[in-house]
């Protein structure tokens, strides 16, 4: 087994496992786990409330939408930010997930009237953005702007986790609270899937549940995922349980995972609230565990760092691209790849009549939510927004000089 070094930086973990035998992986047992609390659910998406994405007014400000442009929904979810987009004028939105759920929810919109040949949808995952947006299929054989040419995205926004739905379904195997198939993976109908094949040709690549981690990852590399990840105080006396625990057991429920978890840390962490008559909400001892197997599981960080590198090349002059995070590690990210393009050179000329374009900030700190929107909506607490603008530079005359 490969040991990491304690000093790794977060992005090089994905690397540094690449190499990482499985001995006795049991796939069957760790996938096909149904939801012990409910084995008929169908659809995720027809059980869901109504959904608000955070920071829904701030982010529109932003990306102000006009008539007869493209914009880009990198996280399409539960379709929030698509449809005020599309609601705010005649404009036209690209939606990508690689959630089929999510994808699902985007096609039935899409034949709605008032939003047919206005949406797009394509199913993958945001860091194979160059190849997704190949797939666009035009409405009309002669419509003129497909396929999409650089430069000509109006507007893009970014909403980096997992959305309710994910969350509140147990059978995608998300949730610490409710009993599911220990899975994570964004691109997995979790108890629904019918085998590993569907996914692998979803996503283009082949990939792990958050069971074949827990179960075969040694001692030191699970406390580095979940401090690294995680940022995790107690991780490897967490480590240390589930290695005791998965001698006798394969862990393969969410349950089984979130129990070891709470069995682990100091008592005192494990109430699940503080104060009289369960006032304010402590956060659940297993919420920092699941959030870094998530983050791992699924690549957030590396598939964050190759979309945002190539969505910006993707923004038109005065094109404007908005992420929302949800976690220190992912706004970090972001805060250095627009730090890299603020001070990168004006980007090369590619004709005489071409302007030069270069970036400025346009949140100059990050914009969080209010105390009203965090009230209704406990979990935009952690969220932050930063956003950027493609400009146009002038080029310089010889002659000024």
């Amino acid at each position: 087994m490969t040991i990491l070094p304690k000093r790794t930086p977060a992005l090089s973990i994905q690397r540094a496992l690449t190499n990482v035998v499985f001995p006795n992986v049991r796939l069957a047992s760790v996938i096909t786990v149904r939801c012990l609390s409910d084995t008929s659910r169908s659809s995720p998406s027809t059980a869901s409330t109504r959904h608000t994405p955070v920071l829904l007014t701030e982010v529109l400000d932003i990306l102000q939408p006009r008539p007869n442009q493209w914009y880009l929904d990198a996280t399409f979810g539960e379709g929030g930010y698509t449809e005020a987009i599309l609601r705010t004028c005649d404009c036209r939105v690209i939606a990508i997930d690689q959630d089929p759920y999510a994808i699902e929810k985007a096609r039935q919109m899409a034949t709605q009237p008032e939003y047919k040949n206005r949406l797009f949808p394509i199913l993958g995952p945001f860091g194979d953005l160059s190849q997704l947006l190949q797939r666009i299929k035009s409405p009309t054989t002669t419509d003129p702007h497909l396929p999409l040419p650089p430069n000509s995205l109006a507007g893009i926004v970014y909403d980096i986790g997992v959305c309710s739905s994910q969350i509140d379904e147990p059978s995608r195997g998300f949730s610490y609270l409710q009993d599911g198939p220990l899975d994570m993976r964004m691109a997995s109908k979790g108890s629904q899937e019918v085998s590993e094949r569907d996914i692998q040709t979803r996503l283009g690549r082949r990939t792990l549940p958050a069971s074949v981690i827990v179960n075969n990852f040694t001692v030191d590399q699970l406390a580095y995922l979940f401090r690294t990840y995680g940022e995790e105080r107690y991780a490897l006396r967490i480590a240390q349980q589930i290695h005791t625990y998965r001698q006798k057991h394969v862990i393969s429920t969410t349950q089984q995972l979130a129990n070891i978890i709470y069995d682990a840390v100091p008592h005192a962490l494990r109430q699940r609230t503080s104060g009289a008559g369960g006032g304010k909400q402590r956060r659940n001892p297993a919420a920092r565990v699941f959030q870094s197997l998530r983050i791992y599981v699924n690549d957030e960080l590396g598939e964050l760092t190759k979309s945002l590198e190539y969505a910006l090349d993707l923004l038109m002059p005065t094109g404007r691209l908005a992420v929302v995070t949800f976690h220190s590690l992912e706004d970090k990210l972001v805060k250095r790849t627009f730090q890299k393009r603020l001070s990168a050179p004006t980007d090369e000329v590619t004709s005489d009549s071409s302007p030069r374009l270069t970036y400025r900030a346009l949140t100059k700190h990050v914009i969080t939510p209010s105390k009203a929107e965090t009230k209704s909506n406990p979990r935009a607490r952690s969220a932050k927004l930063r956003a950027i603008e493609r400009i146009p530079s002038p080029v310089n005359d010889p002659s000024d000089s």
